[in-house]
């Protein structure tokens, strides 16, 4: 938690991407004396400091390998194994390859001494190549091992500090060899032993960086001083201390990003494409070495400035594309094993949730919207979606999703703003009172609240939170799930595309109830086609599932032929509001002209109150009990016809 003289581990998580990016330009800086760049000592002294940019990556990289080890929907080890490595070898198998086949064939070399090369061999045995890949292999294989260790210990830090003090020794303590071979592979082994140790605190930490834990501000000069002070000691001297000022440096750098918003996009892209950039700079180095400068006798490379510019410039142009290259092949390999899954396997509820949330998190973006909907429709429903002729219910709200595209659509489904367009046509009256909105879960002053009220995303469905007494409100949960879903578009789960780019705020509004204990609203939910309403549902306790009721009526108020499967209908129909004309009333007012709308009303009290509008209920998969409900209530549905032109228009 961060304070005045606390500092919140939560902001290394927060602006990994972009403590990456800053750690890949030190490091950049840091090659150019490796490269023969000639720089003044000042700068010499200061480039050398971006050494530590390594061991930033490696206490990130500890970081996440807690997140994806510990996470509740974890794949098996061999596809955790699969999943990591494949990040690692991809980038550097098609940067490497190509520069190791050039130097194999300009120095006579043939396909053993390739293989030597890329396998990462040759590092280990003559320290050539790139040691930061060849250091990741073993280290992501044994962090399972190293984790069990670490998760396991009841006295989580005994054991971190434990496993840093041995590798310490191990890349400290010197081993006599017998042979020069022998000799360079020991060195090789304890200069890539001593960087590890970093891996290991960032695992550590990882459980406190996930719960927002606060440190003492005090920690960043003791450590400068300890790094320092132990640099003078005989005895330490050969001992990497690089976790004293990497640490510091993280703490150092998050500060910034967390105050100066503006520096995030640049070191945001370039901890992007990190790995990349690291490994053109490694390759481009050696490949910019081997070809000649001078132009009639005059070396147009005095310094090495112009050889090093090369490899700068290049490498990130280079890195850039890689990196998209790498998403496209996994995203490919994505896709492939969702077609085996579906074809060969079958589809189940974890294969639903990882497609999903593959989709929510950005990673399926690249698939048209009509490709990805099919997918989850045969997912979702069990069968092919039709979309030439449509007949079920759900089949249109899908076409509709992809050929019904409306600017004004995505001001009557923001939260915010459906206020004012559903004010202007029906009236203040019926608006539930706006307590405050905010761009940020920050600027909220809970204090000001009053001791009940309602928080809400605008922008998406399920960013809830129902407060009942302020005194028992678990603030901490309450922003992290708001901040999740604010770092959500809604669009990419199921491709509802009015909500594709409402922004992203927060509402506070007036808690409202329309029952004696306080404990909850009435939906009344009317489904109106063409501007008419048909039938509705009304709904009761949705924030419990096991004891929540949903029933479809007919507007004669009795019960229509139509059930959902995942909730348990009302046993008798409950009493019909005393507003239910002004509800219809205001139905057809605000699905005037529409296709498709559903109305979401409320009933406190004499007063009729508007709580949202809705263009694709469950996102166009509603779970009837009897598919041919689907059907029936598909009738009601005319869709109008399109022709080429319009069929481009769902990308």
């Amino acid at each position: 938690m961060a304070s005045k003289y606390r500092f919140d581990l939560s902001l290394f998580s927060r602006f990994r991407t972009e403590i990456m990016g800053i750690s890949t330009i030190a490091i950049l800086l840091c090659h150019a004396s490796g490269r023969g760049v000639v720089l003044p000592y000042i700068l010499e002294w200061l480039f050398g400091f971006g050494n530590i940019g390594v061991d930033i990556f490696l206490l990130l990289s500890g970081l996440s390998m807690f997140y994806s080890l510990n996470k509740a929907d974890r794949p098996t080890l061999g596809g955790w194994y699969t999943k990591r490595l494949v990040r690692i070898v991809l980038p550097y198998a098609i940067i490497s390859t190509p520069v190791w086949i050039y130097y194999c064939i300009i120095n006579g070399k043939g396909i053993l001494d390739f293989l030597y090369y890329v396998s990462t061999v040759s590092f280990w045995a003559e320290h050539f190549g790139a040691w930061y890949i060849a250091l990741l292999i073993p280290l992501y294989i044994l962090t399972p091992l190293i984790g069990m260790i670490i998760d396991r210990s009841s006295y989580r830090w005994i054991s971190v500090s434990v496993i840093v003090a041995a590798f310490v020794f191990a890349g400290w303590v010197s081993i006599p060899g017998t042979g020069t071979l022998l000799n360079d592979a020991v060195y090789n082994i304890q200069f890539v032993i001593c960087r590890v140790p970093c891996f290991i605190v960032g695992y550590g930490i990882a459980p406190a960086v996930k719960q927002g834990k606060g440190i003492p501000w005090v920690i960043l000069p003791v450590l400068l001083i300890v790094y320092f002070v132990c640099g003078r000691v005989p005895i330490l001297r050969d001992v990497n201390m690089n976790l004293l000022l990497a640490f510091p440096a993280m703490m150092l750098f998050s500060f910034i990003f967390e105050k100066i918003a503006v520096l995030r996009g640049v070191f945001g892209w370039f901890g992007m494409i990190s790995l990349e950039s690291y490994l053109t700079n490694v390759y481009l180095g050696y490949l910019f070495g081997t070809f000649s400068y001078e132009i009639e006798s005059t070396n147009i490379n005095k310094g090495n400035y112009l050889s090093y510019a090369c490899v700068i410039v290049f490498g990130i142009i280079i890195a850039f594309w890689v990196h998209k290259l790498d998403e496209k092949i996994l995203k490919k390999k994505q896709v492939a094993w969702m077609a085996y899954h579906i074809r060969k396997v079958g589809v189940g509820n974890s294969f639903l949730r990882k497609f999903q949330s593959l989709g929510a998190l950005g990673y399926l973006n690249w698939l048209p919207d009509k490709i990805y909907v099919k997918i989850l429709f045969q997912i979702r429903m069990g069968k092919k979606l039709v979309l030439k002729a449509p007949q079920t219910f759900n089949e249109k709200l899908q076409w509709l999703k992809l050929y019904d595209r409306k600017p004004v659509y995505a001001l009557m489904v923001d939260k915010y703003e459906a206020k004012k367009y559903v004010a202007d046509r029906i009236g203040e009256e019926y608006i539930i009172p706006t307590l405050g909105v905010w761009e940020r879960f920050d600027d909220i002053d809970i204090e000001t609240l009053p001791n009940k009220f309602v928080i809400k995303c605008t922008h998406d469905s399920g960013g809830l939170v129902i407060c009942r007494d302020k005194s028992k409100l678990d603030k901490k949960k309450v922003k992290e799930k708001i901040e999740k879903c604010l770092k959500t578009n809604y669009f990419w789960s199921a491709r509802e595309w009015p909500y594709k780019n409402v922004q992203p705020r927060i509402i506070a509004e007036k808690f409202m109830s329309d029952h004696e204990d306080g404990c909850g609203l009435t939906d009344y939910k009317f489904y109106c086609f063409d501007g008419e309403p048909k039938f509705l549902y009304i709904s009761e306790g949705l924030e419990n599932h096991a004891t929540a009721h949903i029933s479809f009526l007919t507007l004669d108020w009795k019960f229509a032929p139509y059930e959902r499967s995942d909730y348990k209908p009302f046993e008798k129909i409950p009493q019909k509001p005393k507003g239910y004309d002004k509800m219809l009333e205001l139905c057809r007012v605000l699905a005037k002209d529409i296709l498709f709308l559903r109305v979401d009303l409320y009933q406190i009290g004499e007063e009729v109150y508007f709580s949202e509008l809705t263009f694709s209920p469950c996102s166009g998969f509603i779970p009837f009990k009897n598919s041919n409900h689907d059907t029936v209530i598909g009738n009601m549905l005319t869709l109008p016809q399109i022709g080429k032109r319009e069929n481009k228009n769902a990308n």
